[in-house]
């Protein structure tokens, strides 16, 4: 038999985050279910583009992040069956300058 299985997040972003304009900040998310659940990522319930993280591995990565990046971010592990989230907040410090 085939068992069926609800998404569920095995590896989250924390829950809150500070970066400092310029970084590079990287979050996973991780999750099992069957069939394979699809990850999608929101920024403020947006939905991103895809090009914006790697899908196979749940991962978004922002280079050099930039004060506008900062915000709400949700990961989604969804199949058929149901779905698993887990948010993030990013704040974004400017670089001082003196």
């Amino acid at each position: 038999p085939i068992y069926l299985d609800v998404p569920k997040i095995t590896r989250k972003p924390p829950t809150s985050f500070t970066a400092n304009e310029g970084s590079r900040v990287s979050f996973s998310c991780q999750s099992v279910g069957f069939p394979k659940p699809d990850i999608s990522w929101y920024k403020d319930n947006q939905r991103m583009n895809s090009r914006y993280f790697n899908k196979e591995k749940g991962e978004i990565t922002f280079s050099s992040v930039q004060f506008s990046d900062r915000g709400s971010y949700k990961c989604e592990a969804r199949n058929f069956l149901g779905v698993d989230s887990a948010t993030v907040e990013v704040a974004v410090e400017g670089i001082q300058t003196s």
